[in-house]
């Protein structure tokens, strides 16, 4: 296995470019804990507390917009704590070593309340630990992905890395998709106590594999960083957001994402009702189906984007991307027919690759951006840029939900009716299918279209630097 590149300041910088597999295995190894955990406290929140406890849904509605509030503001301020520290350890590496232990502790709490608890009881003692976690959860993951950012000055390298993490969440998240049914599994004594054992395992796991984030990476040009100025956080954010290649991705995370998301929410009532009219487990098998096709293909495009990306650059992509997307609506709408509704299963060929490029093309691209900052200012704020990202992206998702909500009962789905929604209500639900697809990649092409950072701008960024920071030294 090839080792990882010493720290060394007198280091040629040309060798400081390379990200060893070791290090790229380290990156890796917080997945789990940074992107996939997120993902399993929202998929076992009401099968847990409202169906096993017995929860009011209003209680658990209200738990959940708490914890996207508090879970979307805290992570600019983490960002600009880490971005500020100096110590011998870095700026980034004792925050994940921190919560990375923290995360393994408080996830498993979250499940221990009791059947014999009152209401009230239930629910300050969820709302109190999954806010713990969720802060343990911004300690770790916003130093955890802004060192990600500035683990090299090379931009196609920056792309290798971000593909090379990105073909671990989606087994994952098939793994997550199974967790409830295994919580559920006759060797257990209940669910509950599946539950809890599961979730002692998952933080071992945890504990076993973010700190080597911490442990096995290095910070890069640790002399620099102690020499750049501290900044106020509203400064920060301001100069943060009037970023212009930071504004196009912004475009792309936020507003594209919030329209595919709330679209997104009808896949379920389309298969169920425009296809089977009402029958659920019909349309519950046909989507295990889909997340099947979709799960292979999506895997193998992973490469392709890369391989595209680091051959023209990933503007290019971007771009075949977001019109790969419009494609896809059209595809959607040709393929619900009721007639024949396997024939929707062609729709992952077109609509996995769009996931599979999106799902590290657009980090690999906001680490483009905060190298073109630290080139353009001499500042090191690649926390703030991931903090800020990830605090709009969160709120883009919360309202998603609630505009989803919204659209539902504009189109007139009524779930009393059952397989008896009327024609115009069916039409508005493939409709809207086909409008979660072209409208997100009409944003993605605008976004594009000021999004300025060419492989040329990038390499001549890392030449001067590199140059820079070498004369400092």
């Amino acid at each position: 296995m090839e080792e990882a590149p010493k720290e060394n300041p007198q280091q040629p910088a040309a060798a400081r470019r390379k990200i060893s597999l070791k290090e790229k295995l380290a990156f890796t190894s917080g997945t789990i804990t940074g992107m996939n955990s997120p993902g399993m406290l929202n998929q076992m929140l009401v099968p847990i507390y409202q169906i096993t406890l017995g929860m009011n849904p209003i209680l658990i509605g209200i738990v959940q917009l708490i914890m996207r509030v508090w879970d979307a503001f805290t992570d600019p301020f983490v960002a600009q704590w880490s971005d500020n520290t100096r110590s011998r350890w870095g700026r980034r590496r004792p925050f994940i070593l921190v919560g990375s232990i923290l995360c393994a502790l408080f996830f498993p709490l979250i499940w221990f309340a009791s059947d014999s608890w009152s209401e009230n009881a239930k629910f300050i003692y969820l709302v109190v630990f999954c806010l713990v976690f969720l802060t343990s959860h911004t300690i770790f993951n916003i130093p955890y992905e802004s060192l990600g950012v500035e683990l090299t000055t090379d931009s196609n390298e920056r792309t290798r890395l971000y593909e090379f993490r990105s073909y671990l969440p989606p087994i994952l998240g098939l793994g997550i998709s199974w967790l409830y049914a295994f919580v559920q599994s006759d060797f257990f004594g209940s669910t509950m106590e599946g539950m809890r054992i599961t979730a002692i395992g998952i933080g071992l796991i945890m504990l076993c594999t973010a700190p080597w984030a911490a442990i096995l990476l290095k910070e890069a040009a640790p002399r620099q960083v102690a020499k750049t100025k501290k900044t106020p956080f509203l400064k920060n954010v301001a100069e943060t957001l009037s970023n212009r290649p930071f504004i196009a991705l912004m475009i792309i995370m936020v507003f594209a994402q919030l329209t595919k998301s709330m679209f997104d929410q009808l896949n379920l009532y389309a298969k169920i009702y425009v296809l089977y009219d009402g029958d659920t487990k019909a349309g519950a098998m046909l989507s295990g189906w889909l997340s099947v096709v979709y799960f292979i293909v999506f895997m193998f495009a992973i490469r392709i984007g890369s391989v595209l990306a680091q051959r023209y650059s990933k503007r290019a992509v971007m771009l075949a991307n977001a019109g790969l997307l419009m494609l896809t609506g059209l595809v959607k709408y040709l393929c619900y027919n009721p007639n024949h509704p396997y024939l929707v299963l062609i729709i992952p060929l077109f609509a996995a690759p769009t996931g599979a490029v999106a799902s590290f093309m657009v980090n690999a691209m906001m680490a483009d951006v905060a190298f073109y900052d630290r080139w353009k200012t001499g500042l090191r704020r690649e926390g703030m840029f991931t903090g800020t990202a990830s605090w709009l992206y969160k709120a883009s998702f919360s309202l998603s939900g609630v505009l989803s909500g919204i659209l539902l009962v504009s189109i007139g789905f009524d779930v009393d009716l059952g397989g008896n929604q009327s024609e115009l209500t069916k039409q508005w639900l493939v409709l809207g299918l086909v409008l979660g697809s072209v409208i997100p990649g009409l944003i993605t092409l605008g976004g594009l279209l000021i999004y300025n950072l060419s492989p040329a701008v990038m390499e001549k960024c890392r030449r001067e630097v590199e140059a820079r920071e070498e004369l400092e030294d």
